[in-house]
């Protein structure tokens, strides 16, 4: 069994995803609105929610990720307030599939969407090694874990 964490570059990443997104929502609500004192100390505190968020749940969340794969599953485990277990045996995978960003090719890693007979799972960016890696062990490439 081989276990597997997120880098440090995950957390890079979404927090400059979520900090851009949340930039253009908080620039498009300000625009939409007329700018009386209310509506700037409204937008004040989202914009100090919005940062709290970004610089402690999401590093925090990130981290909470392990993924183990053995010879015949992969157990994915995360959850920072809510704790979510899932085990995925390999005769239930419909595909695997790698998907990098220009920004995460960049930063040399990629995401990987698992999808099973019932659903799917994301998991965030993982180093392209760890993800190859994944990906051939489900496939069946690869013998030893």
């Amino acid at each position: 069994m081989k276990d597997y964490q997120l880098p440090k570059k995950t957390v890079v990443l979404w927090q400059l995803r979520l900090t851009v997104l949340c930039a253009v929502l908080l620039a498009l609500v300000s625009l939409t609105l007329f700018l009386s004192k209310w509506m700037i100390i409204l937008l004040s505190t989202l914009f100090l929610v919005f940062i709290l968020f970004i610089a402690v749940f999401v590093p925090l969340h990130i981290k909470s990720y392990k993924i183990e794969v053995s010879r015949e599953t992969v157990v994915i485990n995360r959850g920072v307030i809510i704790r979510v277990n899932h085990i995925l045996p390999f005769p239930r995978f419909i595909y695997a599939e790698q998907i990098t960003s220009p920004i995460a090719k960049a930063m040399g890693v990629s995401a990987l969407s698992l999808k099973v007979a019932r659903g799917f799972i994301l998991i965030p960016e993982m180093s392209k090694e760890d993800a190859e890696d994944i990906i051939s062990a489900i496939s069946g490439e690869k013998d030893e874990i």
